[in-house]
């Protein structure tokens, strides 16, 4: 009795409950839960580790403007410290250029599908309140 038709269930006054689809329906928001979480989390990470290497770039090449100036010291700027700063900068030139695009991967591979989940979960969600309308 507990799958009658909306009509006869409501003569009773009495509500018709599904267990199994409550079960798979709290299922379902947890794992949309989980899903968002990976997709703020994925989104923080990308954006943070962009603005960490940004960071380190301006870094070197501060460092490495100053070292070029031809500022009147009593003491000359050394050669090996002159190519360490270049090296450095080199290095944050390069460490850019190789992750930046890992970084547009996690985009592709981890935010858009998760920012599509979640459009197609509008339309379940849509579809599990009707659902409990009718019931």
């Amino acid at each position: 009795m507990s799958r009658l038709p909306h009509q006869i269930m409501a003569k009773k006054q009495d509500a018709t409950r599904d267990v199994e689809f409550i079960q798979h329906e709290n299922h379902f928001n947890e794992t949309m839960k989980l899903v968002d979480t990976l997709r703020v989390e994925a989104q923080a990470f990308r954006d943070q580790v962009a603005v960490l290497l940004s960071n380190q770039y301006d870094i070197a090449s501060l460092v490495s403007s100053i070292y070029g100036l031809n500022l009147e010291t009593s003491e000359p700027v050394q050669d090996s410290a002159l190519q360490a700063v270049n090296d450095a900068e080199a290095a944050m030139a390069y460490c850019q250029d190789e992750i930046l695009p890992q970084l547009d991967t996690i985009d592709q591979l981890v935010v858009r599908p998760a920012l599509e989940l979640h459009e197609i979960s509008k339309t379940i969600q849509k579809t599990i309140v009707k659902r409990n309308h009718k019931m």
